[in-house]
């Protein structure tokens, strides 16, 4: 069997429609594309709040592996949306870097409907106002000087 590609789909995938494998995970992604990613209760998730039929999803630093991902997978749909060049939110243990990384998860009638990804910084950066105004007429003296 020779299957070709048959260019790319409005959800962004490029599959082979005489391809029965390629037909079946464009069905997957196209439905999660469309709908939202299917998000079914898992063991050890926690529900924040509910107010009518949302319901907000909290996945924390510490939460079960299962849960992490399935927060990594809402991420990397909204990163085909949003055309981001890096993740969102990595599942995998250290990649956060100790940020205290929070993702709050939108379920709604058992899909997502939306992602805010939280990370705490250490870095503060305290500047008084005239420091602040001499900083901008460097900046501002330098494109000048570049022809900007």
């Amino acid at each position: 069997m020779t299957a070709t590609l048959s260019g790319a789909c409005e959800c962004g995938l490029g599959y082979a429609r005489d391809y029965p494998p390629d037909v079946r995970l464009h069905r997957r992604v196209h439905d999660a594309w469309q709908y939202g990613v299917r998000l079914p209760t898992l063991k050890g998730e926690q529900l924040l709040v509910q107010t009518g039929e949302i319901e907000v999803l909290v996945v924390g630093p510490s939460a079960p592996k299962p849960v992490r991902k399935r927060a990594a997978q809402v991420g990397s749909m909204a990163n085909r949306e949003m055309h981001y060049d890096f993740g969102v939110y990595s599942p995998y243990d250290g990649d956060e870097r100790g940020y205290s990384t929070h993702v709050y998860l939108a379920r709604v009638n058992g899909r997502a409907g939306a992602i805010l990804v939280t990370r705490e910084r250490h870095l503060f950066w305290k500047m008084s106002w005239p420091e602040y105004a001499t900083k901008e007429r460097r900046l501002h003296s330098r494109r000048h000087e570049m022809g900007a």
